[in-house]
């Protein structure tokens, strides 16, 4: 739904304005725009159609492809796959006019590999026509139950290496203060064991990275004991039951967030919709109006350091500001002029 948003920002690009080294989600799904998937060594080609030595077998399938077809399962699984040739065509012929990039990234380190990707996709932009893009990844490992103090440290030195070269890339190419990048999830830990560690639960903390993010500060809305913070009391107000803590914020009003900001730099309208779900919302959610002041910005380090309490259930306010971080009358939100 984002991506079906902010289409039409991106008039002439050669690729989608989705694009996923993590497969097929749910996030970069939307009713128009669907990700071109690729892999963390480039675009995959289509195997043996490639190369001099396959110029019939490719020859035949062209010829197959221009065909009309009655049917529209036929005609839509034929223009998905013109479309999936003319994108690698496009996707290698950029990266391979591309300069290389200077930051070394990390070795045996697959979430580097894959941000090392996107940082060669975000350098060859100009030749792919490419003016917004969103790029997806994935990391998983987590669901840690009994082995948590084992697998944790080593999954975060994986996630914080892996940012800290990425942000390095960005700003080689001098465009940290453009590139946002987030973690979001809706998998979390409970805070008491199920009889082999701590179990799926539900609430959690996500932080945001950039050279246009306000760092080194809390975000959040308050949860039902009044605080970002959850109340950690089992069976407590913000517990929904085995050490469960309910969110305050869903995925999709989080990502709202940046969102409007993005709203605000390409012109998108105040009060146009954003796709937040129903069951998260009492009214539907509004493009926020920013405020001059959300327009300050501050770099941040290599590592990331504005942490994100995402919790779910209170809507987002349809003049909130999601460009920066307080509140009338609290210290976590400003409450935009209506």
């Amino acid at each position: 739904m984002v991506a079906d948003r902010l289409n039409v920002l991106n008039a002439g690009a050669t690729i989608p304005i989705s694009i996923s080294l993590g497969g097929q989600n749910r996030f970069q799904a939307g009713l128009n725009v669907q990700p071109y998937a690729i892999a963390s060594n480039g675009p995959t080609a289509l195997r043996g159609y490639n190369g001099t030595a396959h110029a019939t077998q490719l020859a035949a399938l062209k010829d197959l492809l221009a065909q009309a077809y009655p049917d529209p399962l036929t005609r839509t699984y034929n223009a998905t796959f013109n479309d999936a040739m003319d994108y690698y065509n496009a996707m290698t012929t950029a990266l391979a006019g591309s300069a290389p990039l200077q930051t070394t990234f990390p070795a045996n380190n697959p979430l580097a590999s894959a941000l090392q990707m996107i940082a060669r996709v975000i350098a060859s932009r100009t030749a792919l026509s490419a003016k917004r893009q969103i790029f997806f990844v994935s990391l998983g490992g987590f669901d840690t139950h009994d082995n948590m103090l084992e697998d944790q440290p080593g999954l975060f030195t994986t996630l914080s290496q892996a940012l800290g070269a990425f942000y390095q890339a960005t700003s080689e190419l001098g465009v940290q203060d453009s590139v946002t990048t987030f973690t979001m999830s809706e998998f979390s830990r409970t805070l008491n064991t199920d009889g082999d560690g701590t179990d799926h639960a539900w609430g959690g903390t996500h932080f945001v990275m950039g050279g246009a993010v306000q760092g080194g500060r809390l975000y959040g809305t308050p949860a039902a004991s009044g605080g970002i913070f959850p109340d950690l009391t089992l069976n407590g107000p913000d517990c929904l039951q085995r050490g469960q803590m309910i969110p305050a914020t869903s995925c999709d009003q989080y990502s709202a967030t940046f969102i409007g900001t993005l709203a605000r730099r390409q012109r998108l309208r105040p009060g146009d919709d954003l796709p937040v779900p129903r069951k998260f919302r009492e009214r539907r959610s509004r493009v926020p109006e920013l405020t001059p002041r959300c327009a300050r910005r501050r770099s941040v380090g290599a590592a990331a350091r504005s942490l994100l309490n995402r919790r779910r259930c209170a809507p987002l306010r349809p003049s909130w500001c999601a460009g920066c971080a307080t509140r009338a009358g609290r210290t976590r939100w400003h409450r935009a002029p209506c």
